[in-house]
């Protein structure tokens, strides 16, 4: 699978999923700068984890390399992902149906 290989300062994480969204997540709060490092995948519909907050300060160094994963970083945390509402799946194929019809799609 594609996905990112993590470095912070000597600290390698590698992350990825078959269908979805990977996230590099930068918050500051109150003085402290973190860093969250995730994954929405659509193919095993989970939530994946690598890091939670994880505190990074001025001089660290932060490497962010696009590849291919063998073989992901143990998660922190693994979720579920919640289910679609059954009116938006609706809609959307509905509407997946009416471009469909008018050759958009």
């Amino acid at each position: 699978m594609k996905g990112f290989k993590l470095t912070i300062n000597d600290h390698t994480i590698s992350g990825g999923v078959e269908q979805g969204t990977v996230f590099l997540l930068v918050t500051q709060v109150r003085d402290e700068i973190q860093l969250d490092f995730l994954g929405s995948d659509d193919v095993t519909n989970q939530i994946y984890k690598w890091t939670d907050g994880y505190p990074v300060k001025p001089g660290d160094k932060l490497q962010i390399h696009f590849t291919t994963i063998e073989s992901r970083s143990k998660p922190v945390a693994i979720s579920e992902k919640p289910p679609l509402e059954d009116h938006r799946l609706e809609e959307y194929l509905q509407l997946k149906q009416r471009l469909y019809e008018k050759g958009l799609i």
